[in-house]
């Protein structure tokens, strides 16, 4: 894997003038971190899922009971000011 320090050095190609070159640099860069990337985006899949989903029964379980209704809201009463 290159650090930042080995990259000193590199030729870095202008994107104006050589957007081929830039795409090849990039590809060489990329090429020995692609592995963990793509279980990161695959994690991040997941977990977006999941936190989906969760949302989900949440508003079909709670929300929209209340919306429509069926199941009554009673807001929490202030505190008396006794204690």
């Amino acid at each position: 894997m290159q650090t930042a320090s080995m990259l000193k050095d590199v030729y870095l190609p202008k994107i104006t003038k050589e957007p081929k070159e830039l795409l090849k640099f990039s590809k060489k860069v990329y090429r020995s971190i692609r592995a963990p990337l793509g279980f990161f985006a695959a994690g991040q899949l997941i977990a977006a899922m999941g936190i989906t989903y969760l949302q989900q029964e949440c508003l079909y379980s709670t929300i929209l009971p209340v919306l429509e209704g069926r199941k009554g809201f009673d807001p929490p009463k202030p505190p008396s000011g006794n204690d």
